[in-house]
């Protein structure tokens, strides 16, 4: 056996055991492999189901529930500087007879300045309760007490309607 049968025969085993494609020897053809046609039935049916995406009946959004407490309203211009008092933004609050304090805040049909209007009477209003909100990160917070964080915004109630108390 030659040099050249002897790599010729070691190509082809180590070819032949790695079961590498393309893998070719000195003696096999340049051809490409031939290819198999598969039945139409393996074609029609995948391999896994496809998945099925059911879809989501959009539902309309939760009416928030209208809240409705008379009291006396007060208003308290906040500072014009960056303070824990600006950013609270406790402008308005209505406490009411059971000494409870509502923090108010304008919205389209009542304007701050009707607010403003009827400060140091006693009204009723109906409003929106919103939960206390936390800044965003990006944004200059007061920060709480050591460990906390950045101090979160009050809750409150987004006013609708404002009248005179009955």
């Amino acid at each position: 056996m030659t040099h050249e049968h002897v790599a010729l025969f070691v190509v082809s085993a180590l070819c032949a055991s790695s079961g590498v494609l393309g893998c070719a020897t000195a003696n096999q053809d340049d051809s490409p492999p031939a290819v198999t046609e598969k039945s139409g039935e393996a074609d029609a049916t995948p391999a896994e189901p496809p998945a099925t995406e059911q879809p989501v009946a959009e539902q309309p959004p939760a009416d928030p529930t209208s809240l409705t407490v008379s009291g006396a309203l007060t208003y308290t211009e906040l500072p014009r500087t960056k303070s824990v008092e600006a950013y609270m933004g406790r402008e308005f609050t209505l406490v009411d007879a059971a000494g409870t304090e509502h923090n108010l805040k304008p919205s389209d049909t009542v304007s701050h300045e009707q607010l403003v209007g009827r400060s140091g009477q006693t009204v009723e209003v109906t409003c929106t309760p919103f939960a206390e909100q936390q800044p965003n990160p990006h944004e200059q917070a007061p920060q709480g007490a050591p460990g906390q964080g950045a101090m979160p915004r009050p809750a409150g109630c987004t006013v609708t309607a404002l009248s005179p108390a009955p």
